[in-house]
C-alpha cells in the first residue's frame, strides 16, 4: 500500500480491514443470509432495478464475502467484486464456477482500474470506512463511462448520544 508508513491510513484503515476480514471469514454464515432479502435491501439502497444491469460491466465496491454478488451476477453481463480486505476469498468461495464474476483484493482509493471502464459500480456501507470518503466516492465517479451508474449507500448519522455510545462501544468491541 502506497500509504505504508504514514500512520495514519495503516493504524486506522487497517484495524477496519481486519476486523472485517474476521468478521467474513470466521463469523459470518451466509446461509442465515437470505438471497431475497438481500434483493430487496440492495434495490432499496441503491435504486437501482435488474435490468439496469443487462450486459453491463458493474463493480461491487467493498464486495466483502460475496452477499451482493450472489444475485447482481444473475442481472450483469460481467461483475467484479472488490474489497481490500480477506473477505474476497470468501466471495471467491461462494462464487466459484461463475464466470462473469472476478474478484479483486484491492484499494478504493487506488483501484486498479482505468478511468471510464465500467458500465456501473455500487458501494453499500462501505465508503465511510476509508480514510477519505468523499476521495473514495470521487475514485468510484471516475471509473464509470458517461451515461454510466454509481450507487453508494453510507450508514446514517444518528442521534449525538447514539453515535457516542456506538464509538464507544466499538473502541471496546474491536479489541475483544
Amino acid at each position: 500500500s502506497p500509504y505504508r508508513g504514514r500512520g495514519s491510513f495503516e493504524k486506522i484503515y487497517g484495524r477496519t480491514k481486519d476486523a472485517f476480514s474476521y468478521e467474513w471469514m470466521e463469523l459470518y454464515d451466509l446461509e442465515i443470509d437470505s438471497k431475497r432479502d438481500n434483493e430487496a435491501v440492495f434495490r432499496a439502497q441503491t435504486g437501482l432495478a435488474p435490468e439496469e444491469f443487462a450486459g453491463k460491466r458493474v463493480l461491487d465496491a467493498g464486495c466483502g464475502m460475496g452477499r451482493n454478488l450472489r444475485f447482481v451476477a444473475g442481472w450483469a453481463g460481467e461483475i467484479v467484486g472488490m474489497d481490500l480486505g480477506e473477505g474476497v476469498e470468501q466471495a471467491a468461495r461462494i462464487m466459484a464456477g461463475d464466470p462473469k464474476v472476478h474478484l479483486v483484493q484491492g484499494n478504493l482509493m487506488q483501484p486498479p482500474f482505468k478511468a471510464e471502464t465500467l458500465d456501473a459500480a455500487f458501494s453499500l456501507g462501505v465508503l465511510h470506512h476509508t480514510p477519505d470518503a468523499r476521495k473514495s466516492f470521487m475514485t468510484l465517479a471516475a471509473l464509470i463511462r458517461p451515461g454510466g451508474a454509481l450507487a453508494v449507500w453510507l450508514y446514517p448519522k444518528g442521534p449525538r448520544l447514539k453515535d457516542a455510545l456506538n464509538d464507544g462501544l466499538r473502541q471496546f468491541t474491536m479489541r475483544l
